[in-house]
């Protein structure tokens, strides 16, 4: 599959950078009941990235102002789960599982991830459906956890 590439655009330099990108899986791996094919499709797992410049201290603090700003603006945000992460190169991290519904009938899991290096912060955010929620520790949680700045 053909990657896009990030492009360059001629900004003056005292602009600030914000990266984000978004990884999604191939429509072809889903399996859809028949049922649902002229319905609704599956939603097809991805892993977002975005890196700004750090204003919290600590990823622990990124991740409790993420939470409350996404509470107020979510209805029915869930939190499931608060870690430790360990990234490949040695880099930490702290991880909060959440989950909420994106229709009626379809409920996501979203396992976000937050670091910060050099002044940086990065989130990861991993996304599946929740029949699919072991994913987020399994094959999308190594996906995350080989980020390196």
């Amino acid at each position: 599959m053909k990657q896009v590439g990030q492009g360059q655009v001629a900004v003056p330099k005292n602009w600030e950078m914000r990266v984000q990108l978004t990884y999604i899986e191939p429509a072809d791996t889903l399996k859809v009941p028949l049922a649902l094919q002229t319905t609704q499709a599956k939603p097809r797992a991805n892993i977002v990235v975005s890196r700004v410049p750090a204003t919290s201290p600590s990823p622990e603090a990124a991740m409790n102002e993420f939470y409350q700003q996404t509470a107020q603006a979510v209805p029915g945000l869930k939190r499931m789960n608060q870690e430790n992460f360990k990234f490949v190169d040695g880099g930490e991290g702290i991880a909060l599982t959440v989950s909420f519904h994106a229709t009626p009938q379809v409920r996501l899991v979203q396992k976000h991830v937050f670091r910060i290096d050099d002044e940086v912060l990065t989130q990861l955010v991993a996304t599946v459906d929740e029949p699919r929620i072991s994913e987020l520790d399994s094959t999308l949680g190594d996906i995350m956890k080989s980020f390196k700045p």
